[in-house]
C-alpha cells in the first residue's frame, strides 16, 4: 500500500515539475506592453492611409499599411502558440475570437480613419462630385472590410499571420 501511494506521490510530482517546466518555457506568459483596446487606442492612421482608400479597391491595403506600420512601432498584441492564436485583452491573454477581435479592430480603426478624413480641408482644386466620391470610399470600408465575407476572412488571416 505504501509503495503504491509513494509511486503515486512521484509520479505527481514528475507531472508537477513538467507543468511548471512548460509554464516558464511558454512564451504567452510574457506581457506585452498593452491590450488589444489600448493598441487600437494608440493606432496612428496618417493622411496617406486615407489617399490609399480612394485608390481602385484600396480599402484593404490602406487598413492593411496603416496596421503594418503601427505594428512596427509598437507590436499588436497577438500571438500564435501551438497552432492557437491569443489576443491580449484586459491584463491576460485570451483565445482569440476572430469575428469579434476582427469586428473590434475594423470598427475602431476605419472610425480613425473617417475622423482623419472629415478633419482634412478639401483640396481647392478638386470638384465636388469627387470629393463626395472620396467621403463615399471612406463610409464603405468598414462595410466592405467587415462584411464582405471574403474580406474579413483576408483580413482576418494576415492580421493572425502579421508576425509570421
Amino acid at each position: 500500500m505504501d509503495t503504491d501511494l509513494h509511486a503515486l506521490v512521484l509520479q505527481l510530482t514528475e507531472r508537477v515539475n513538467r507543468l511548471e517546466k512548460m509554464v516558464r518555457s511558454n512564451p504567452i506568459s510574457d506581457a506585452p506592453s498593452m491590450n488589444l483596446s489600448e493598441w487600437i487606442e494608440n493606432c496612428v492612421v496618417t493622411t496617406e492611409d486615407v489617399d490609399m482608400v480612394y485608390e481602385n479597391n484600396g480599402f484593404m491595403n490602406a487598413f492593411k499599411n496603416c496596421i503594418a506600420r503601427n505594428h512596427a512601432n509598437i507590436p499588436i498584441p497577438i500571438m500564435k502558440f501551438k497552432n492557437m492564436t491569443y489576443v491580449y485583452e484586459s491584463d491576460s491573454w485570451e483565445k482569440a475570437d476572430s469575428t469579434a477581435h476582427i469586428h473590434v479592430l475594423t470598427r475602431d480603426i476605419w472610425r480613425k480613419f473617417l475622423k482623419l478624413h472629415m478633419q482634412t480641408p478639401p483640396d481647392p482644386l478638386l470638384e465636388d462630385d469627387m470629393r463626395d466620391m472620396q467621403r463615399k470610399c471612406i463610409l464603405e470600408m468598414r462595410q466592405k472590410l467587415y462584411e464582405v465575407k471574403k474580406n474579413r476572412m483576408e483580413l482576418c488571416r494576415w492580421v493572425m499571420k502579421i508576425d509570421s
